[in-house]
């Protein structure tokens, strides 16, 4: 500020070239903090989206081991909520919830264990269903 009223800058005018002058600064110093968390929200995203594929390959493999019968009754199960003709997330959530419950009665029980812990658990070691309203996937 001194040096601008040295200069004959009226000091409203010197106050505002200081504040942006300091706003731009400040923003070039946050610029690369948050490239960082956005770098590393894309790499979470990422992963999530690989372990889901992961997930969902597994799944498929149980499922295609199951006999004809089981895999009706699964196929019956998702039919009503994709009967709305439209899909988005609340469509995927009832088609999930769908499989979650019909799991649990197919057989071979262990098949279809195998399939619900691919889909839900991600491990494979624990075919307990879930006791929340959506099931989590992986």
């Amino acid at each position: 500020m001194a040096i601008l009223a040295k200069k004959g800058i009226e000091t409203a005018r010197a106050a505002r070239a200081v504040e942006e002058t300091l706003d731009l600064a400040a923003l070039a110093n946050l610029a690369e903090l948050r490239r960082g968390m956005a770098r590393r929200r894309i790499d979470v995203g990422q992963r999530a989206g690989e372990e889901l594929c992961r997930g969902l390959d597994s799944f498929v493999g149980e499922v295609a081991q199951l006999p004809p019968s089981s895999k009706y009754l699964l196929n019956q199960s998702i039919l009503r909520p994709l009967a709305c003709g439209f899909f988005d997330t609340s469509i995927f959530f009832s088609v999930l919830d769908a499989i979650a419950a019909t799991l649990p009665g197919l057989s071979p029980k262990v098949r279809a264990d195998a399939a619900y812990a691919a889909l839900f658990e991600g491990d494979g070691v624990n075919p307990e269903p879930s006791t929340q309203s959506s099931p989590q996937l992986l």
